[in-house]
């Protein structure tokens, strides 16, 4: 009788860690590919915005020119 107790009693135990254990290994997996997304996310603002910039710099150089060209 004391056998199957202690049986039972191991496997709860084991069945307990393997939850925890899952549990926990998926919350630090998540973790990992959320701070992947946010530096691909850092990376592509960066990326749009020295493509903005560049666009904004010349639609600016195509007003100054065209102002130039209406002044003379």
């Amino acid at each position: 009788m004391n056998f199957w107790i202690s049986i039972l009693i191991v496997i709860g135990i084991f069945l307990l860690l393997r939850e925890f254990w899952c549990w926990y290994f998926k919350l630090n997996k998540i973790s990992k590919v959320l701070e992947e997304q946010l530096e691909e996310q850092k990376n592509s603002n960066a990326l749009m915005q020295k493509l903005f910039k560049k666009a904004h710099r010349t639609d600016v150089n195509k007003m100054k020119k065209e102002s130039n060209t209406l002044e003379e």
